[in-house]
């Protein structure tokens, strides 16, 4: 496993373990309001945010976002 910088081309996969997540740890939420969250996580919270990729044979297994001094996100791709 290795730990690197983010780049564009890993959005979409981020976004998708995002949703995945969150649907499992705040199912309370409901679907709904996650879908439309999704637009704002992409294009607002991780272009704002400083974030590091856990890769592990060329996929990406998590990422941790940094917000200033902050942990503003960490998520974990749940392996099936």
């Amino acid at each position: 496993m290795k730990i690197r910088e983010f780049v564009s081309g890993d959005t979409e996969k981020f976004v998708e373990i995002w949703l995945e997540a969150s649907r499992s740890v705040h199912w309370f939420i409901g679907d709904d309001l996650l879908k439309m969250q999704k637009e704002e996580v992409r294009n607002e919270y991780i272009p704002m945010a400083e974030t590091w990729v856990a890769e592990d044979g060329g996929e990406v297994m998590g990422f941790i976002s940094l917000i200033d001094n902050y942990i503003g996100a960490l998520f974990v791709h749940q392996r099936q």
